[in-house]
């Protein structure tokens, strides 16, 4: 006994109608049987008779044809996409000598604004009055009134800064 005989028939016209495994014929009217679950995948990615763009549509291509037409199109209008080519590469290159000259006249903006504000940096006096700190001071200045040792060693640095004019 199978599965199919044991299952009442209102149940089993309910699954067919909702099951995504089952196959049913192509919207589309290609003949082909998909299952439910991948009729949006065959649509957009197999299907012979949906209505595609030219591959060539960023180049200026502007035509649709059912995808089972597209070599046709390809060979027949390969003079024309190979002009639409063309002239979008040279209007690409159009635009990037353009981009590439705003880019070179922002960048001397900026260095110009760079330099200047570091004229302005130059021009002013900065006084900074630098902390030493000492480890152990107590011993050390007892060591250095006694006489032990009389010196302290440190990085150099500046107590003070001043710009010249």
């Amino acid at each position: 006994m199978n599965t199919a005989e044991t299952r009442p028939n209102c149940l089993m016209q309910q699954h067919i109608q909702e099951c995504n495994k089952f196959p049913v014929p192509c919207p589309n009217k290609c003949g082909d049987l998909i299952p439910r679950e991948m009729i949006q995948n065959h649509l957009e990615k197999e299907c012979q008779l949906t209505l595609i763009s030219c591959p060539y549509v960023q180049m200026g291509c502007d035509r649709k044809f059912q995808r089972v037409n597209m070599e046709s199109h390809l060979q027949s209008a390969a003079g024309p996409h190979l002009d639409l080519t063309c002239a979008k590469l040279n209007n690409t290159q159009i635009d990037l000598k353009n981009a590439q000259e705003r880019i070179r006249k922002l960048e001397q903006v900026e260095l110009k604004n760079a330099q200047e504000r570091i004229r302005k940096l130059e021009e002013k006096h900065y006084t900074r009055k630098m902390v030493w700190k000492i480890d152990e001071f107590s011993t050390k200045m007892s060591e250095a009134k006694n006489g032990k040792k009389t010196g302290i060693e440190s990085d150099p640095f500046y107590t003070e800064a001043l710009a010249t004019n």
